[in-house]
């Protein structure tokens, strides 16, 4: 049997108790491992270039930056980057301004218990 490949993930977020409730949540899952954390934008551009990992969560709105920069930033280092946007705010018009600046045929990552599988969008 081969041995597991975890899912290496970058989480960016400006809320440290979200951040590290995040972190938490990942280290229960034996295929994920967290390669780094951000507080900042500017900061998530840095690790991503560092560790490239597989996954980016990025908060939408965090301090120095704006988040769509930094997705561009990260999309420049690596166009196939798998980046999953959140955020707490109710307005639509950032929702789709983040959406803009992925790939026009996005690969999406679906994550389940245990697992993670990939599939075209």
């Amino acid at each position: 049997m081969s041995p597991l490949t975890q899912i290496q993930v970058l989480i960016a977020d400006s809320n440290a108790i979200f951040r590290e409730g995040l972190r938490s949540i990942l280290a229960g899952a034996p295929d994920m491992a967290v390669a780094a954390c951000a507080t900042t934008a500017q900061e998530t551009v840095a690790a991503y270039e560092q560790h490239r990992p597989d996954v980016t969560i990025l908060d939408l709105r965090m301090p120095e930056m704006e988040c769509l920069n930094a997705i561009r930033a990260i999309r420049n280092l690596n166009a196939q980057a798998h980046i999953v946007i959140l955020t707490t705010y109710e307005g639509v018009e950032d929702i789709v301004r983040g959406l803009r600046a992925e790939p026009s045929e996005p690969e999406k990552l679906y994550f389940s218990s245990g697992s993670a599988r990939h599939r075209q969008a």
